[in-house]
């Protein structure tokens, strides 16, 4: 506890108050000032102490002095005096306490500054406990202000260049601790512009998700999301950025704690974008969106930074740029796909998305610098990701739009690509015969295109190819599949050529007919592509999978055990054994492919399991 250096006593009556020696204690200020409830003069000189003693020894002392002093006032002079005698005896005592060598008692010592509020407020010292909680909430401020200059300056040093080194998502970090520090301590309010967003001092208010775009001449807006969403309080101050959530292991080991994060909910984004202006919060996105990330981090960090930033950009009513609109498309897109239900308007989604594809073709035509151009290539590539997502969820409740959908973006993909690559050989890499034949998309890694990220997905093909063989599309399969392999330079995989070998022989279900080819929606500047792996109609099923072998080969595709299960299934519903004893002996051969325990149990069935066996064994020892 705090040390009593002075003991302040009436030169009129010799009396002392304990209050007064406990207003003295704990304000840190000179001893000769005169407590509010007693007219005390300065301490004589002679009753200063140079050792100091225990504060709880001296007020017991004291307040047992102080009620012997109130019972004795009646006393006649004699008994006064011996009063000031005893009163000398407690003053040689308290002295002898200061002044022991007797090594002292582990006790806590509390100063002014380090006594807890709730003491203070019981000694009725209310002043000082506020003075402290403004100093705590200065001292946060000023060190969100000191890192908030350095992520200034770094946004100004990176906005027309990438971040390879990661100090933006490092401020951003630190900022996250701080802010929620600060945000703790009783920060100030926080009042939004936006006129359908949620403001802090109204927590039961509902938010309408509405997406304000830059037009020509206009601004457009797009309300994605019909029904209001109810504002979630307990997580409005909690962390969002950290690292560690996002990475491979700890998302592994701990797979829920990525649902807690949702950037919806007013989060200190919101005070983040209070501080910075408008144009500062925009480059603070383009520099986020161009960072680098570390290898134990992966995207969905960013996305998370890129989301969180968009959504605090909408409840204060900026205008978003179309990077920034693709961020918020992508998150519903991503959330729908996981929840398998629609929680957005899906036409206000897709007319985003247009926009955002208009605003991509204006900037790929007026870039000139360097810069630029990346700028304009990542949001090529954002739109590209938006169209692969839209397209995957609308082939999962209707295939003829999802085919629209793909012609569409088809149209609006070859017109971006001839200013991208306004010349180069296109026509060696149409036909599969250069898969590196564009000039513009030198690999930056072996083995990885630069193209392959500025097309659809893999996967958003390969569920349009399952779905069409469901449904007994095989034309359209077969066209898809040459358009995606040799038109849109789609990463080629040997899943694409397996999901059309397992509906070669599939009967067309005349339930779900689509007379709608592909062929008739989509205008490649290659006509060659839809017909790559496409045989007449006469020449049969056979003809059929010996061009879509032909096809793995040309692309140096090796088999699998899936493919091998597709040409045994094939082999098995046409019972062609010839066939099948040559698809046998080749890939027990040629791969050391033997067929998966499916494959066993269907030749089992029917009765070709010994043959089968006899082949592979003869195959191996030869």
């Amino acid at each position: 506890m705090r040390l009593l250096r002075r003991i302040p006593l009436c030169q009129s009556c010799g009396c002392f108050n304990l209050n007064t020696i406990l207003y003295q204690l704990n304000s840190r200020c000179c001893y000769s000032r005169k407590a509010p409830d007693c007219k005390l003069p300065p301490l004589p000189t002679q009753l200063s102490w140079s050792r100091a003693i225990p504060y709880d020894v001296a007020a017991r002392l004291l307040e047992d002095y102080d009620a012997r002093i109130k019972a004795s006032r009646s006393k006649s002079p004699e008994a006064k005096c011996a009063d000031q005698q005893d009163k000398i005896s407690y003053l040689t005592l308290l002295d002898g306490l200061a002044t022991d060598k007797s090594p002292p008692k582990a006790q806590p010592v509390i100063s002014g500054r380090n006594m807890p509020s709730s003491m203070m407020y019981q000694l009725n010292l209310k002043f000082y406990a506020d003075i402290r909680r403004r100093r705590q909430r200065q001292g946060l401020r000023i060190q969100v202000l000191s890192k908030l200059s350095e992520l200034r300056h770094t946004i100004q040093a990176h906005v027309k260049s990438s971040d390879q080194s990661g100090r933006v998502t490092m401020y951003l970090e630190e900022l996250n601790g701080l802010y929620s520090n600060y945000l703790h301590h009783q920060a100030h309010p926080l009042w939004l512009r936006s006129a359908n967003s949620t403001s802090l001092s109204a927590i039961e208010e509902r938010s309408e998700v509405t997406v304000v775009m830059a037009a020509v001449g206009q601004q457009q807006q797009q309300q994605l999301v019909k029904h209001p969403v109810k504002f979630n309080a307990e997580l409005a101050f909690g962390p969002l950025l950290d690292s560690k959530l996002y990475s491979k292991q700890l998302r592994k080991q701990n797979s829920n704690r990525l649902k807690a994060i949702n950037p919806r909910n007013i989060n200190w984004i919101d005070y983040l974008v209070e501080d910075l202006d408008e144009a500062e919060s925009h480059a603070l996105f383009s520099v986020v969106a161009r960072s680098k990330l570390s290898e134990q981090v992966q995207s969905k960090y960013r996305a998370a930074i890129e989301e969180a930033l968009a959504f605090a950009f909408n409840r204060r009513g900026y205008v978003l740029h179309p990077i920034e609109s693709l961020r918020v498309c992508m998150y519903f897109l991503r959330r729908m796909m996981s929840k398998k239900k629609q929680l957005a308007n899906t036409q206000a989604l897709l007319e985003t998305w247009r926009h955002a594809g208009r605003c991509c073709v204006r900037a790929l035509q007026a870039t000139r610098e360097s810069n630029d151009k990346a700028m304009s290539e990542l949001l090529f590539m954002r739109w590209n990701n938006v169209a692969s997502e839209a397209i995957l969820w609308q082939a999962q409740h209707s295939l003829p739009d999802a085919t629209r959908l793909l012609a569409e973006w088809h149209v609006a993909w070859t017109r971006m690509m001839h200013i991208l690559c306004p010349d180069g050989g296109r026509r060696s890499f149409l036909t599969g015969d250069n898969p590196a034949a564009y000039p513009y998309w030198r690999p930056k890694q072996p083995g990885q295109l630069r193209l392959h990220r500025l097309t659809l997905s893999t996967h958003t093909v390969d569920y349009l190819l399952q779905r069409m063989v469901c449904l007994g599309q095989m034309d359209n399969a077969v066209q898809l599949l040459g358009l995606a392999t040799s038109e849109i330079g789609v990463p080629v995989r040997a899943s694409m050529f397996n999901i059309v070998l397992n509906g070669l022989t599939k009967p067309p279900n005349p339930r779900t007919a689509w007379h709608v080819s592909l062929e008739q929606l989509l205008k490649p500047t290659n006509r060659h592509a839809l017909c790559i792996y496409r045989t007449p109609a006469d020449d049969g099923p056979v003809a059929q999978m010996m061009a879509l072998l032909s096809g793995m080969t040309r692309w140096g595709i090796s088999p699998d055990q899936h493919t091998f299960d597709a040409l045994l299934r094939f082999c098995c519903r046409t019972e062609n054994h010839s066939l099948l004893r040559a698809v046998v002996v080749i890939f027990a051969d040629r791969w050391q492919i033997q067929p998966t325990d499916h494959g066993w149990k269907m030749l089992q069935a029917r009765g070709l399991h010994t043959q089968v066996c006899e082949w592979v064994q003869s195959a191996e020892s030869a």
